[in-house]
């Protein structure tokens, strides 16, 4: 039994040994063939680019800040459930 276990371990051993395989390929340096000339954007280029995105996230977070501390129920969602998805019967007293 011993044997059946051993057997295929050393014929692993064996064929490894006898054919190395190089494990990483020699890779061109630029394979990607991106054109050096072009500057990184700036931290400004960067921001005029995500204006649109900042300048909705400030209006929700203004939102959402309003409808908190002035206690909106309309805009803080304060009653949840709503009245009208609660049943007379379902209410307890």
């Amino acid at each position: 039994m011993k044997a059946l276990f051993t057997f295929p371990i050393i014929f692993l051993m064996v064929i490894s040994a006898a054919a190395p395989v190089p494990l990483i390929a020699q890779v061109p340096a630029n394979t990607w063939n991106f054109s050096d000339d072009e500057a990184p954007p700036t931290w400004g280029q960067d921001i005029r680019d995500q204006a649109p995105d900042l300048a909705m996230f400030a209006g929700f977070a203004l939102l959402t800040f309003v409808g908190f501390f002035r206690k909106s129920e309309l805009l803080s969602g304060s009653r949840w459930p709503p009245r009208w998805c609660i049943s007379d019967s379902s209410r307890v007293s």
